[in-house]
């Protein structure tokens, strides 16, 4: 069966398409390319940023081991996932901590994006949220990025970036 272009782009999920236009646009930039001592050192683990434990309780359920995605993790951008089961389904929640180098541009990208966002007070230095489609906190201390999405409720969302902050360097 043949599809038209634009049925297929509806047939991706929103939140993945965001993500990948992101990802598109801070590749071909020089903005924010000079390496700071945090770059320089060891790539920072999106995994470490939230434990399972917090995982466990911001989705009410026991988790599963966090799982770092190949397709989700290069030299721009490092992802942690969290699956706990929830009624007859799963709860996933997704860490994604983009390279310093480009945070502060990723960021301010992720900002211009077209879904309504609600700024988010006493995160980082900078915190926003989008609510539908894609249920995320964005998070920007520093020259670091980050984001938290998926099936964690608002306030848990806050609460785990707040710690995940003070984790960054």
């Amino acid at each position: 069966m043949a599809y038209n272009n634009h049925v297929l782009l509806y047939r991706v999920p929103r939140a993945a398409f965001f993500t990948c236009a992101l990802l598109l646009s801070a590749c071909g930039s020089d903005e924010g390319t000079a390496q700071t001592a945090s770059s320089a050192s060891e790539p920072l683990d999106p995994c470490a940023l939230v434990t399972e434990t917090e995982a466990a309780e911001a989705m009410g359920a026991q988790t599963s081991e966090s799982d770092r995605p190949s397709e989700a993790n290069n030299e721009y951008l490092a992802t942690c996932r969290y699956v706990a089961p929830r009624g007859q389904g799963l709860a996933v929640m997704t860490i994604m901590l983009h390279s310093p180098q480009y945070g502060r541009m990723g960021f301010r990208t992720a900002g211009e994006h077209p879904f309504d966002k609600e700024t988010v007070a006493g995160v980082g230095d900078e915190a926003f949220r989008i609510g539908d489609p894609l249920n995320t906190l964005y998070v920007l201390k520093g020259d670091h990025y980050f984001t938290i999405g998926g099936n964690v409720e608002p306030d848990q969302a806050r609460l785990l970036a707040i710690q995940a902050t003070g984790r960054l360097p």
